[in-house]
């Protein structure tokens, strides 16, 4: 890469190399400042708080040129549901870190901001010039703080790789969850958390082709990434949606052979449950994919495989994410194609002459009735009241 010498990097701006310490949710938030006010390629898009009040930012990288019309990029995203024909941007959102303390995918995601807004290399201009990149650090910054604190605060003069140590070993709770111990990579469809509600609403304002959502394993696994168990895909999730994450799979593979790191696939995860980061895209006409790096909880951790330090996990993840973006530019016609013809075979399943959908009441908890009205515009699920009393016969089952 050959970066521009006027844009500061996280180095500088930290004043130690990346993955030399834990960042703070704050240093992280300051940095994309920094760089929006340097670069003309680089916004912010903010989503909304923590419950402790911690900013959510988005990085918003694109060309100057797209910058400039963003409004009208986003006017045309509003179209996205129609299942017209698309001729606009390609929209990639990279998201990590949904567990406070599979940390690398933050640290990664400064070193990926910096890199497309500082480089001159001609597939970052052509990257620029046809998408949007979408980059969220942390999506869960009360824990990802709470995580940080612990490591930084249990790290001696020597490190210390030795899985029993106590910077390795957190205390209950955990960073993993929010403020109240809650897992928000089961919320994306309940919505109970202000983290979840911003991030939904993030993904409805830009409907995003290709999703991906990065995260720690098991510190003794090598890496992962989707297709994941084919037996476990939900039944709603389209054909296509797998061939396509597969497409892009040839991507991630070449990254990591690059980079001398084992990974596999079709094992262990699935795509089943669409209240997580990685599968709610598919059944929003988008492509998610998870990633799974192991996790080294601290600077360095002695596994079954070897040494594995922060940077090691940093420079996997900077890899998937680069193959994701390269993947992504070059199926941008199929994945355009792929989200307007989900539309529109939501549109053609509908039965003739009837509207297809489910009568719902409760009528003895009108607060009831009112949650789920608000749950379902977040989700911008279309849904009417009825306008007078209607009978309906329930057939008594055998």
């Amino acid at each position: 890469m050959t970066p521009s010498s006027r844009l500061t990097s996280p180095e500088a701006f930290l004043g130690y190399p990346l993955g030399k310490w834990h960042l703070r949710h704050d240093q992280i938030n300051y940095y994309l400042k920094q760089l929006a006010n340097e670069s003309g390629k680089l916004s912010i898009e903010y989503s909304g708080e923590s419950f402790e009040q911690r900013q959510q930012l988005t990085a918003v990288i694109t060309s100057k040129s797209n910058q400039a019309h963003l409004d009208e990029i986003l006017a045309k995203r509003k179209e996205a549901k129609s299942g017209k024909k698309q001729n606009g941007p390609l929209i990639i959102w990279l998201a990590y870190s949904i567990h406070g303390d599979e940390a690398s995918g933050a640290h990664t995601a400064l070193a990926l901001s910096y890199l497309l807004a500082s480089s001159n290399d001609s597939w970052v201009k052509q990257l620029l010039d046809e998408a949007v990149v979408l980059i969220t650090p942390t999506q869960n910054p009360d824990g990802f703080d709470r995580f940080s604190n612990w490591t930084n605060n249990y790290r001696g003069q020597v490190d210390v790789s030795d899985p029993r140590h106590k910077e390795h070993k957190q205390n209950w709770p955990t960073g993993r969850t929010n403020h109240y111990f809650a897992d928000l990579n089961r919320d994306w469809l309940f919505l109970r958390h202000p983290e979840s509600r911003g991030r939904v609403a993030l993904f409805h304002k830009w409907q995003p082709h290709y999703v991906g959502d990065f995260h720690e394993m098991n510190s003794d696994s090598s890496y992962f990434f989707q297709p994941g168990v084919p037996e476990r895909t939900h039944p709603l999730t389209p054909e296509k949606n797998q061939q396509l994450t597969e497409k892009l799979a040839q991507f991630h593979r070449q990254a990591l052979d690059n980079e001398g790191q084992e990974y596999f696939s079709r094992q262990v995860f699935d795509d089943y449950f669409y209240g997580k980061g990685s599968t709610y895209p598919d059944i929003n006409g988008s492509i998610g994919v998870l990633f799974e790096q192991s996790s080294p909880k601290g600077q360095v951790q002695a596994t079954d495989n070897s040494e594995l330090t922060l940077n090691d996990a940093i420079n996997n993840h900077l890899a998937t994410s680069i193959s994701s973006l390269k993947g992504a530019l070059a199926l941008k016609e199929p994945l355009l194609d792929y989200q307007s013809q989900f539309y529109q075979g939501r549109d053609k399943a509908k039965l003739k002459g009837r509207q297809a959908g489910y009568l719902i009441g409760a009528n003895e908890n009108r607060a009831r009735v009112k949650d789920l009205e608000d749950l379902l515009k977040q989700h911008q699920i279309t849904f009417y009241y009825l306008t007078k009393p209607i009978t309906q016969k329930i057939e008594s089952l055998p």
